[in-house]
């Protein structure tokens, strides 16, 4: 193993001819390989990678390739994250939703990592009990990371969003999170 990691840093020189086999000894020269990885820029690759996801057959995998894409940094895929949760969402509600939650999951990871609070709204929903455990907590651990005050931002849908369902969510929400007790005092006085 310690012999091919270290020839995975050469590159043989091209001969002529054929390489016979059956001799005692094998001389190769060689010259080291250029190091390509330093010269990518890990932000360029979220665009190859939003067309791996596209291309993934299993939820696990697209699972990851989402974090994967969220580890790029490339904020760009904040609003595009965003839409697939909504999607996801819209399709649970209509219980059409098919996939596995991997696929949730890397979503709820990958915009905890990026923190912005676009995508409360989105997490809100697969942190209710509609989905399982593991989603819920997830989605939770994602919503403190794009908010220290909830409350805030719930109040804010609680006011504008047509949808009772999701003002209730946020509301309950809004009661169980680490918002000052005054938020909470007054998101619930403004619901009502």
């Amino acid at each position: 193993l310690l012999v091919c990691a270290a020839l995975a840093d050469y590159t043989p020189k091209k001969s002529k001819g054929k390489i016979s086999s059956g001799k005692e000894k094998l001389i190769l020269e060689m010259t080291p390989t250029p190091k390509i990885i330093s010269k990518l820029k890990i932000k360029d690759a979220a665009l190859y990678l939003e067309k791996i996801y596209e291309k993934c057959k299993t939820s696990i995998t697209k699972g990851q390739v989402l974090l994967t894409i969220a580890h790029t940094g490339d904020r760009n895929y904040i609003k595009w994250l965003n839409n697939l949760l909504y999607n996801v969402n819209n399709l649970h509600r209509a219980n059409k939703f098919k996939e596995k939650e991997e696929i949730v999951q890397g979503i709820a990871i990958g915009l905890g990592i990026f923190g912005d609070e676009s995508s409360f709204e989105h997490l809100l929903y697969i942190a209710m009990p509609y989905f399982s455990d593991k989603t819920q907590e997830l989605a939770k651990k994602a919503i403190e990371k794009v908010t220290d005050n909830p409350a805030k931002i719930s109040l804010d849908i609680i006011l504008n969003n047509p949808d009772y369902e999701t003002k209730v969510n946020a509301l309950l929400f809004t009661i169980e999170s680490n918002s000052p007790e005054e938020d909470k005092i007054n998101t619930c006085k403004m619901t009502l």
